[in-house]
């Protein structure tokens, strides 16, 4: 990807274009204070659930185990999160539980989020029933009552469900409303990434906006690629072909990885220097 979209870039600044370099680089901040919410997310759904560890232990855990998603299976930073978490006091029960709201939160956001850009954008490389399939299921999944019953199947092997505090409803929206939030900021900080590239047309900022979170939510549930690499950007392709001209387009979908990319480095530097700064 890094060699077709240097190849492309060589192709554009050819033909005069050149990046808006602020606008990128307020993208790349958008990326780590995004990961920063992700990690507060997490801690927060933690504390809902009876474990309360400090934001830095959070931040601290996250880093660590976020590179592992890079490896394919999808489960590695998971159980390296999991793994993790025990050293903070935080039970395996919990931490199970806490991983598995986030998913379904985040799957139940990224739709709820992404799927208004539908209006404009016909051409989905999934249809709208399993889309609309994949929230209803991740409602349901994501339900206390159903998550509780869950937890007793599994506890019939293993003691998973002692000393547990489950969420309720209210809990549990007021969660959704966070990462709806989080996925609208996302959202805004890659228009920022796409006006570095090409200015488009103001009609075309929703739709291009809210096209990350639903292919963010593609690569998403095709679980055994690593971070949906390929998946989310073939989708982003597909989606953006009727906003973008075909060379920025590839550019852009091309680039969303990379740009990604580049603000988890910049995440886990920012987490390294607070660590360093922390002991001092």
């Amino acid at each position: 990807m890094s060699y077709v979209a240097h190849k492309q870039l060589s192709i554009l600044i050819n033909l005069g274009w050149s990046f808006q370099y602020g606008m990128l680089i307020i993208s790349l901040a958008g990326v780590v204070v995004l990961l920063l919410l992700c990690v507060l997310g997490w801690n927060l759904i933690l504390k809902v659930l009876g474990a309360v560890i400090s934001y830095k232990a959070a931040l601290s855990i996250w880093a660590l185990s976020f590179p592992a998603r890079y490896i394919p299976g999808g489960i590695w930073a998971y159980t390296s999160r999991a793994s993790l978490s025990s050293s903070y006091g935080v039970e395996l029960s919990t931490a199970i539980t806490s991983m598995y709201v986030e998913t379904l939160l985040i799957i139940l956001s990224s739709i709820t989020v992404g799927i208004i850009s539908l209006i404009w954008i016909s051409h989905l490389p999934v249809t709208i029933e399993i889309v609309l399939f994949s929230w209803l299921a991740s409602l349901i999944l994501v339900h206390p009552k159903i998550l509780i019953r869950l937890l007793e199947i599994r506890a019939r092997k293993e003691c998973l469900t002692k000393n547990l505090i489950l969420l309720n409803k209210k809990s549990i929206l007021k969660l959704f409303f966070y990462y709806i939030f989080y996925w609208g900021l996302c959202s805004i900080f890659f228009l920022f990434f796409v006006l570095s590239i090409y200015p488009v047309s103001h009609n075309d900022w929703l739709p291009v906006a809210l096209s990350f979170p639903l292919c963010y939510f593609m690569g998403f549930i095709i679980f055994f690629v690593p971070s949906g690499i390929g998946i989310r950007e073939s989708a982003l392709y597909m989606m953006l072909s009727s906003l973008l001209p075909d060379n920025i387009n590839l550019l852009v979908s091309l680039g969303s990885r990379l740009w990604l990319m580049g603000g988890e480095i910049l995440f886990l530097f920012l987490v390294f220097i607070i660590k360093k700064l922390a002991k001092n």
